[in-house]
């Protein structure tokens, strides 16, 4: 796709179909059939093609990753495959070129890996590189890969077409039916050099996808997609999905609390005195065609592009109003009314004031008011600049107050954590302290008790000499007399 000149981050695609063996309808036009043109049947896609002998195809199984290296830097086309045994193909295809950079990503899908498998050539920007073919399916979904420098012809086959393709721009779709007789099919997509970020699917039903390829790519120019279908049922649909974001990046975001320049001020002057001319062309029936004549040179500047076409518009509504004019001055026209009213339910006054404590206090003791229930309004005033003084004042001085809270509670909380670990060394100090404690009364008490004794044994009487039992019941009978006595 050819990416719109006015355009800056959406991305458009140039596509190239190409059907065998029998012609198909492609936007109203006819393409050629093959034999008319003199071409063979795309027969270099398959794996057999990629490693003839079978050394290079690799087993990859679930949530597990294979990689081939590829130092040739003559040559800037790899061809890769992915196949399976009929069972899902769920695989995410990735270019390295050095140790972090990873310039092409390619996610592909196919229901059924034996009747459609995964055809991609991959640009290496002639450069050594490394391709990684990583199985995020499931443990019971294995598959087998390679990938091998592609020879001329197949390499040629990822460059632009000749013939002119089909334009999509950031965020569209194009779908393009194929013929029954349909049995390969060929999608190039390409930009002028930005990212392309697009979704190709395959559908044999409405949103029935039997094969999708999703790629990112920072550069679509040397890194364009190129892929093959396989087609073995009739009733196929090529869909193109442009994920690129569409409209024009803001390359200069706005700035807040910064002082309007003198040319921002004139525009802004001459932007108040051309809707107060409007008003009044509206009001009586003379000026209804000076009205007219301000809308139409409005919209005679932005139909034109540039620097150009603001002058012009900024001359033909500025006035001969002196440069050295107050802002405060030209809140006394009509202009002004929109800068004294905030709706309350909008969502962004809602979250900045209504959800706020304090907030429309604070907006009414400076002078705003409630109207309608439903807005807040600055009453106007004789002298607006004094006003305006007033009111910038008071958010300096909330700003300042609301920067000293901050400080204050960031110094509170570190006091806080710092009587916390006081507390806690404290603690862990009483801690030692007992059980240090505890340890010298267990070493006096053991130092009290003397050296320790060994036993003695002695020797019990025999069974042979008849006296053990009347032994043990003298024993018995001496020890309870003792204990009495005691």
């Amino acid at each position: 796709l050819e990416l719109p000149s006015k355009l800056h981050l959406p991305t458009a695609a140039m596509l190239s179909l190409l059907a065998l063996p029998n012609a198909y309808t492609l936007g109203g036009v006819r393409a050629r059939s093959p034999a008319r043109m003199g071409a063979s049947p795309v027969m270099g896609w398959d794996m057999k093609t990629i490693t003839p002998d079978g050394t290079l195809e690799q087993r990859v199984e679930g949530k597990t990753r294979k990689t081939w290296t590829f130092n040739d830097l003559s040559k800037d086309r790899v061809q890769v495959a992915v196949k399976s045994e009929g069972r899902p193909v769920k695989a995410d295809i990735q270019l390295w070129i050095g140790p972090d950079w990873t310039p092409f990503t390619l996610k592909a899908y196919s229901e059924d890996g034996k009747e459609r498998p995964i055809q991609a050539l991959i640009g290496t920007r002639n450069k050594a590189a490394m391709i990684e073919v990583r199985n995020v399916g499931e443990y019971e979904f294995p598959f087998s890969a390679a990938a091998n420098y592609a020879d001329a012809s197949m390499a040629s086959k990822a460059d632009p077409p000749a013939a002119a393709g089909e334009r999509v721009d950031g965020g569209a779709l194009r779908s393009f039916p194929l013929d029954a007789g349909s049995e390969k099919l060929e999608v190039v997509l390409n930009t002028d050099g930005k990212q392309l970020n697009a979704r190709v699917e395959l559908l044999n039903a409405p949103n029935n996808p039997k094969q999708t390829f999703e790629v990112f790519t920072n550069n679509g120019e040397l890194n364009s997609l190129s892929v093959c279908f396989d087609t073995p049922d009739p009733g196929n649909t090529v869909r193109i999905v442009n994920l690129a974001a569409g409209g024009v990046p803001l390359l200069h975001p706005p700035q807040r609390n910064v002082s309007p320049s003198p040319s921002r001020r004139r525009r802004a002057r001459a932007r108040a005195r051309a809707r107060a001319v409007a008003q009044e062309g509206h009001r009586g029936g003379g000026g209804g065609r000076r009205r007219e004549d301000v809308r139409g040179g409005g919209a005679q500047c932005r139909g034109r592009d540039g620097q150009a076409g603001r002058a012009e518009r900024h001359a033909s509504t500025a006035g001969d109003r002196p440069d050295g004019e107050d802002d405060g001055e030209r809140l006394k026209g009509s202009g002004g009314a929109k800068y004294r009213r905030m709706r309350l339910s909008n969502k962004l006054v809602a979250e900045g004031l209504v959800h706020v404590p304090g907030a429309r206090q604070f907006l009414v003791a400076h002078g705003w008011r409630i109207v309608e229930r439903e807005f807040l309004e600055l009453p106007p005033s004789d002298d607006p600049a004094a006003q305006a003084a007033a009111q910038a004042a008071a958010v300096a001085a909330l700003t300042l107050a609301v920067a000293q809270a901050q400080e204050e509670r960031r110094r509170a909380e570190l006091e806080a954590r710092k009587r916390e670990a006081a507390e806690r060394v404290a603690k862990q100090k009483a801690d030692r302290e007992a059980m240090k404690a505890a340890m010298a009364r267990d070493r006096a008490e053991v130092a009290a008790r003397g050296p320790a004794q060994a036993s003695v044994a002695k020797k019990l009487p025999t069974e042979s000499a008849g006296s053990m039992s009347s032994a043990i019941f003298q024993e018995q009978e001496e020890a309870e007399a003792r204990a009495n006595a005691r």
